[in-house]
């Protein structure tokens, strides 16, 4: 499960991924804006140190994400944000974390929350619901190995799994796989850390009450809750990313 939450271009990453996120981020970024040219390919290959296969297939695949397309005699050009593969894990990833508009990251909070909402609140309403089943997984968060950001990872996905699997709702399910990729892109090694996996334990704990309970409005306010710490610690999280990363560019 540990692939689940790999960063795009993790450290020994292959060279086609690093070559792929290279030039995504300057798609993501606007360094080369909606319909600009990229570099031809003899210039990446320069820049990278990479050979001619591996930018043509990286090519290929921003061109199947939708955020390229070739244009004979013109070159290769940057298609327009609602082109992309929206719901792509990599394309979710490089928008959070290179593009300087918050608002990406803000509509996804806000995206997973109303359906987290929708959830808990069937959830809570549901006798059959197996609540031991989410106290075993709240427990399992609490015992959790704070310095081992992996583990906390795994057991806060399998924590909100739980609640969106107990929805039965035919049109959770129906966008399961775009809460999958958001929840794995914040519920992620790279974002999630010891302070703000404790500092979200009470209202984790709120909410494993409300529904045991089968209190709508509690479950409600604990989601709510849990969507605006999600919101701040990611926004900590990426103006640190977005610092590093500038003071290795200077």
């Amino acid at each position: 499960m540990a692939g689940r939450f790999g960063s795009p271009a993790p450290p020994g990453a292959t060279l086609l991924v690093v070559t792929v996120e290279a030039i995504a981020r300057r798609i993501v970024t606007g360094e080369v804006p909606v319909g600009g040219i990229i570099p031809n390919e003899s210039e990446i290959v320069d820049e990278l140190g990479v050979s001619r296969t591996v930018v043509r297939e990286a090519v290929r695949t921003l061109v199947a994400k939708g955020m390229l397309r070739t244009r004979r005699r013109l070159g290769t050009e940057v298609t327009p944000v609602d082109s992309w593969s929206l719901f792509d894990r990599s394309v979710i990833d490089w928008r959070i974390r290179y593009d300087p508009d918050d608002k990406v990251l803000d509509d996804l909070v806000d995206f997973v929350m109303a359906v987290e909402i929708i959830a808990c609140n069937r959830c809570a309403e549901d006798a059959s619901f197996d609540r031991a089943g989410l106290q075993a997984a709240f427990r399992a968060m609490e015992q959790a190995n704070t310095a081992d950001r992996l583990q906390l990872a795994e057991v806060e996905y399998a924590y909100h799994s739980l609640l969106i699997d107990g929805a039965k709702n035919m049109f959770c399910s129906h966008v399961y796989s775009v809460i999958e990729t958001a929840l794995t892109t914040f519920i992620s090694p790279l974002f999630l850390d010891g302070a703000s996996h404790t500092e979200a334990l009470s209202d984790h704990r709120a909410l494993t009450k409300a529904i045991v309970d089968g209190d709508t409005n509690a479950a409600r306010a604990a989601v709510e809750q849990l969507g605006h710490l999600r919101r701040r610690n990611l926004r900590r999280a990426l103006r640190s990313m977005r610092t590093e990363d500038g003071e290795r560019i200077g």
